[in-house]
């Protein structure tokens, strides 16, 4: 078999199930593998590793992202906002990437914490009090469930807004 299912001592004393899954290996000879957690049941765990499984013998697995937070911005303005907004939202989406290229550019996509992300957006209110409601660019939860981050990340940002700052 080239995975595996185990159990892990959660930090708030739960117990969470995990996968692992070995994909084989790279040109220098060590292994890759890929982790996933978060699962409450082992019969969960189980049957994700057997979903892994079964596209990695199709092929269809789906490796994780390697670009960066920069990347991924500059790419989603000039392929999608420049050509679905208004010009005065895509200068608003410019004006907000540079800052949130600024705190976070140079991190992986996959490896983007909600921790992180809510310092950007703390950030966001503590410089400029005409943030919008809602940041609704590219780490927006709909583009974020759309395969750029993982799921469990966008869920924890989704409910994740900017308010108003009160004068």
């Amino acid at each position: 078999m080239k995975g595996s299912t185990f159990k892990r001592k959660l930090p708030s004393g739960k117990t969470g199930w995990c996968v692992q899954l070995d994909t084989g290996k790279d040109a220098s000879g060590r292994r890759k593998r890929i982790f996933k957690s978060g699962y409450r049941r082992q019969g969960d765990a189980d049957a994700e590793l057997t979903r892994l499984l079964q596209e990695l013998n199709e092929g269809t697995l789906v490796k994780p992202d390697p670009r960066t937070v920069s990347e991924f911005m500059n790419q989603w303005i000039a392929e999608y906002a420049a050509r679905k907004v208004a010009p005065t939202t895509l200068e608003r989406y410019n004006e907000l990437a540079r800052h949130v290229t600024r705190a976070i550019g140079t991190v992986q996509l996959t490896k983007v914490t909600t921790l992180q992300l809510q310092r950007v957006y703390n950030g966001l209110l503590d410089s400029n009090g005409t943030v919008y409601a809602s940041f609704r660019g590219p780490l927006a939860p709909r583009p974020v469930c759309d395969g750029a981050i993982d799921g469990s990340t966008a869920r924890r940002i989704a409910g994740a807004r900017l308010a108003r700052r009160r004068s």
